[in-house]
């Protein structure tokens, strides 16, 4: 090979290794890599809602606010299981979502807390090699390290943690340290220790004991590297090094719970105060000392943010209340350009590819583009409650809700897998109940109209018409209906799983109603019902007030339904167009490995009936 052709070898694998390696980006720790919330990766979803750009969907067993971290084919998170008091790292695959393994970390009579918090609130962190987490064992902060596989490297206590809150604190990395914040009412501390040992190397003592939940931020500034938190009633900058102490500010408050962000572009440290008094400051770094009256560039009320950390741009910063009340601020000035409601949260945004994610508790995240005006991009639901903060990995999104971990990516296309259709001629039909007025069945291969009376599915015992054929283990059904005649308000008819025909018997059933007039909780034209046991009371699920009259609403007959069958769990969804489905409902029974599965129709008026037209009965097994 020529030296010239060589040459240019070289440059084409540094320009592919340039390229790759600048979108492909870890996601260590809390708030990513710089631990302020930024990614450099690009071509990430805009649009996405519980099943469209959901890559894969898994469960997270027990409960937590702690936020996943992702390293290469790897995804780490925190739980706990307040039933037998233990807190947990969880390990997934990040490509396929596996839970590969699950390690208790300690079994410990639970602190005390704050009723919006968790019993697992705090981020892991990872440098490729070890985990590492922090919990909180009675007054006691405990850090403990893992390898990939699960085993338990080193544990050490560094110090005493107490605060009536509860305990929220994410582990920094800084070259060859775990920086720990243990800043509390008590006896409180900053402390660093040995990555590969646990060895406490430097701790400091805060002689103005106060509440921090913040994690630090590292930068190079004003010749040097900083490491800047909020606590000890003050924001500090220190060498993160060995805890010397280079310049704080007094206040403006006693407790922090955001962690600061830093504007390269203007050289401005910005951090808010939590309680009692919220401020947000915009700081020069380049101080010595009590620099409270020489080094802040300005500061104000408007937009200080409590729990959830901002982001910021080169010009402008975005933060959030637990309120819901999202505020654009000009970063030079700190004059507030615009404020939008975007729901409550306790979670904290992130910025990837010229976009902001702003996520709520409600599981909606709004996308919107940053700049003196706002500019909406999407909102997307995940069907569930959201408290931990994204993650941005391998060209996706996590996401860690009350219930699942979900990965949103574009290269998924959002539709379930093909099944086959069944023809209606499989199925077989009763008349579920005493009927006053007995159903039938007109079908063909696509199409079935199923005639039915009945005075109702619910309560205790039901009425109602069954087309039906017996299902083992897992499905995934799905059916078009195209028309549903009024005999009452309450008239129904969709898809139901039932342990058997029995009049009483448990069952889950997601059906419509013939219209989207609003009835009782529910303002959307579907509900998710249930029975748990026989001759037990039915219960229902209702859309949230968000969504009810617009993702759930009937429009005969562009409107397809289907229920998902997991082992005990069930999945009900609706759709317009049988290719982007909307979860409307995820719920956990019990029910026998067969059941009867099929189309239940009740005109709910036991002197008329009801005509319900189906089309298109798919089903995956």
């Amino acid at each position: 090979m020529t030296k010239l052709k060589t040459l240019r070898l070289f440059l084409v694998l540094l320009i592919f290794h340039s390229v790759f390696f600048s979108q492909a980006q870890n996601w260590p720790s809390w708030r990513g890599p710089l631990g302020d919330g930024t990614s450099v990766e690009t071509n990430l979803p805009t649009q996405w809602d519980s099943v469209t750009n959901v890559v894969w969907k898994s469960p997270v067993p027990g409960s937590g606010h702690s936020s996943p971290i992702v390293w290469e084919d790897k995804l780490f998170t925190l739980t706990a299981f307040p039933e037998t008091q233990e807190r947990a790292l969880l390990c997934y695959n990040s490509k396929n979502g596996d839970l590969l393994w699950q390690k208790t970390v300690i079994k410990a009579e639970l602190e005390g807390k704050h009723g919006d918090n968790s019993y697992a609130s705090g981020t892991p962190a990872t440098d490729g090699k070890l985990i590492y987490v922090s919990v909180l064992d009675g007054d006691e902060v405990v850090v403990a390290a893992y390898n990939f596989s699960g085993e338990q490297v080193w544990m050490q206590r560094p110090g005493k943690f107490s605060s009536p809150h509860g305990f929220s604190c994410s582990p920094a990395l800084f070259e060859g340290k775990v920086i720990i914040n243990g800043s509390s009412k008590g006896d409180s501390f900053l402390a660093a220790l040995n990555k590969s040992t646990g060895e406490i190397l430097w701790t400091v003592s805060q002689e103005k004991p106060a509440h921090s939940f913040s994690t630090p931020i590292f930068r190079e500034m004003a010749g040097k590297t900083q490491m800047i938190i909020g606590g000890n009633k003050e924001i500090s900058s220190y060498n993160p090094k060995n805890g010397e102490k280079y310049w704080f500010i007094d206040g403006p408050s006693e407790d922090f719970c955001s962690s600061p962000v830093y504007n390269e572009k203007n050289g401005l440290v910005i951090m808010s105060s939590a309680w009692p008094q919220r401020v947000i400051m915009a700081i020069k770094p380049d101080g010595l000392g009590n620099v409270t009256e020489s080094h802040v560039l300005w500061q104000t009320k408007e937009g200080a943010f409590y729990v959830p950390s901002p982001v910021a741009t080169d010009d402008y910063l975005f933060t959030t209340m637990t309120n819901g009340r999202v505020h654009c601020i000009e970063i030079t000035t700190g004059n507030t350009l615009w404020i939008e409601e975007m729901g409550k949260q306790y979670s904290s945004p992130v910025i990837a590819d010229g976009l902001v994610y702003m996520p709520n508790d409600e599981g909606v995240v709004t996308v919107f583009k940053p700049g003196p005006t706002f500019e909406l991009v999407a909102k997307n639901p995940i069907g569930e409650v959201m408290n931990a903060s994204p993650a941005i990995s391998n060209g996706k999104i996590y996401l860690r809700g009350d219930k699942h971990l979900f990965c949103i990516g574009e290269n998924s296309s959002g539709t379930r897998n093909k099944g086959k259709i069944v023809p209606f001629s499989e199925l077989h039909f009763a008349d579920v109940g005493v009927a006053t007025k007995e159903g039938k069945v007109t079908n063909n291969t696509s199409e079935i109209n199923i005639v039915a009376g009945g005075a109702d599915i619910w309560g205790t015992k039901d009425e109602f018409g069954f087309a039906y054929k017996k299902l083992k283990g897992d499905f995934d059904v799905s059916v078009q209906i195209k028309g549903l005649t009024k005999a009452h308000q309450y008239t129904k008819a969709g898809i139901m799983a039932r342990a058997d025909l029995s009049d009483n018997s448990p069952h889950v059933y997601f059906q419509v109603f013939p219209d989207n007039t609003p009835r009782n909780k529910n303002n959307g034209g579907c509900e998710f019902q249930y029975r748990l046991e026989k001759g037990g009371q039915m219960k229902a699920i209702y859309p949230s007030v968000e969504t009810a009259g617009n993702q759930f609403d009937v429009n005969f007959p562009n409107t397809w339904i289907r229920l998902k069958r997991e082992g005990a769990n069930f999945e009900s969804y609706i759709s317009a167009d049988n290719k982007t489905w909307n979860l409307y409902s995820s719920y956990k029974q019990e029910l026998p490995d067969e059941l009867w599965v099929g189309l239940a129709v009740t005109s709910h008026n036991s002197d008329k009936l009801t005509t319900a037209e189906f089309a298109n009965f798919q089903l995956v097994e």
